[in-house]
């Protein structure tokens, strides 16, 4: 997820989430990812699989609600808790 857009990636906001076991080819992917978005914030869920999403959205939330709160996206107004 990323907070802003263009093709300057090195100046925009962005948050990665990711299994701690997701298999062999998914941390290469992520290596990858990483590796060409130095300035990414890194989550990883512990305990989590492939099926990361569907099993752990709390886990999900709990990273990526704090990282809005830090970087909201440009045209959204800042939403308070319900």
């Amino acid at each position: 997820m990323s907070t802003t857009e263009g093709p300057n990636h090195d100046k925009e906001r962005t948050v990665t989430v990711a299994a701690l076991r997701p298999g062999p080819w998914f941390a290469e992917v992520r290596s990858l990812v990483l590796s060409s978005l130095p300035q990414a914030e890194d989550v990883v869920i512990a305990g989590a699989d492939h099926s990361l999403a569907t099993a752990h959205p709390a886990e999900i939330a709990a990273a990526l609600v704090p990282f809005l709160r830090r970087h909201p996206v440009k045209g959204q107004a800042p939403r308070t808790r319900r």
